[in-house]
């Protein structure tokens, strides 16, 4: 999203935000997601191409595992994570095969910006109070 925002300002499209001098794309995304939120043409624009890829990518998932919620998470929705709510439950609403048997429920996470902290502290729990071999066990022939 960073270099298409910086390709529209570069084509002289109006935008209602500031991009970063060091074109830092972390920075970038956090500036575009705010002023989409605010309601930035532009902005709502970009955060909405966005949302349409992580959509297709969400419809191809529900389609070969048949979900039947996906959660959005990670620091990338903290601020615009409304807008790419409304867009993938619009895509999977009409993408999903299984839409007639069932829907996909989408939603936040309820820690969607400390998603990763959260998952890494669960496996590295899971990992030193409940350890696992990594191959399969498999019983000894006679």
């Amino acid at each position: 999203m960073a270099a298409r925002a910086r390709q529209a300002v570069d084509q002289g499209r109006e935008a209602g935000f500031a991009l970063s001098a060091d074109a830092d794309p972390f920075a970038d995304f956090a500036a575009v997601s705010a002023a989409a939120v605010k309601g930035d043409a532009l902005a709502v624009e970009l955060v909405t191409e966005s949302a349409e890829h992580l959509a297709d990518a969400a419809i191809a998932l529900a389609n070969l595992l048949d979900l039947d919620s996906l959660s959005l998470a990670g620091p990338s929705f903290e601020t615009a994570g409304s807008l790419y709510l409304q867009v993938v439950e619009r895509r999977l609403d009409a993408g999903f095969f299984a839409r007639s048997r069932h829907r996909v429920r989408v939603q936040l996470s309820a820690h969607v910006a400390d998603a990763a902290a959260v998952g890494g502290a669960a496996l590295v729990l899971q990992q030193e109070l409940s350890p696992r071999t990594l191959g399969l066990v498999t019983p000894a022939r006679d």
